[in-house]
């Protein structure tokens, strides 16, 4: 999605540092609910300021959901 938005130059903001591996829905949820902060080009940036200004969010994240109750690591 990313490089067919840069592609059509109209990607004006791209954050995936919020994005951690290892990752459940929990974890998800509650770096919301905590508005987790991280620091992009030295500028402080919440997670909730970042999905209230995205016009588009993608989310990959539940594997490792599945791979806990099933007991594999994942």
């Amino acid at each position: 999605v990313k490089e067919y938005l840069e592609e059509k130059n109209i990607l004006e903001t791209y954050v995936d540092k919020f994005a951690e591996s290892g990752q459940r829905t929990t974890d998800l949820i509650n770096n919301i609910v905590d508005n987790k902060k991280i620091t992009i080009q030295k500028k402080q940036i919440t997670i909730q300021n970042a999905l209230i200004k995205a016009d588009l969010v993608t989310l990959s994240i539940g594997a490792n959901d599945i791979l806990n109750k099933i007991n594999i690591d994942g």
